[in-house]
C-alpha cells in the first residue's frame, strides 16, 4: 500500500488528457480509500472514457467481476 501511495503521488510521466486508447474505469462509490470523486476528475479528463461507478468499496470489482470480465471479452458498449 506504501509502494502504491508513492507511485500514485508522483507525476505519472503523461496527462490524462493525452491518453487516446479507450478506458473502461470501474470504481466503488462507497470506496473508503480512494473517493469516487478522484476517479470521477479522472474519467472527465479521459478522451475515451466508459465510467462505471458501481456500489461497494475499495475491492468493489471483486463483486462486480462478472461484468468486468464480460465487458473485457466483448468490448465497449
Amino acid at each position: 500500500m506504501a509502494g502504491d501511495l508513492v507511485r500514485y503521488s508522483h507525476p505519472w510521466g503523461f496527462r490524462l488528457e493525452d491518453v487516446t486508447q479507450y478506458v473502461t474505469l470501474w470504481h466503488g462509490t462507497e470506496d473508503p480509500k480512494v473517493p469516487v470523486e478522484l476517479a470521477r476528475r479522472a474519467a472527465s479528463k479521459l478522451l475515451r472514457c466508459d465510467a462505471r461507478f458501481v456500489p461497494g468499496g475499495h475491492l468493489a470489482a471483486c463483486d462486480h467481476i462478472h461484468e468486468i470480465m464480460k465487458t473485457l471479452a466483448t468490448g465497449p458498449a
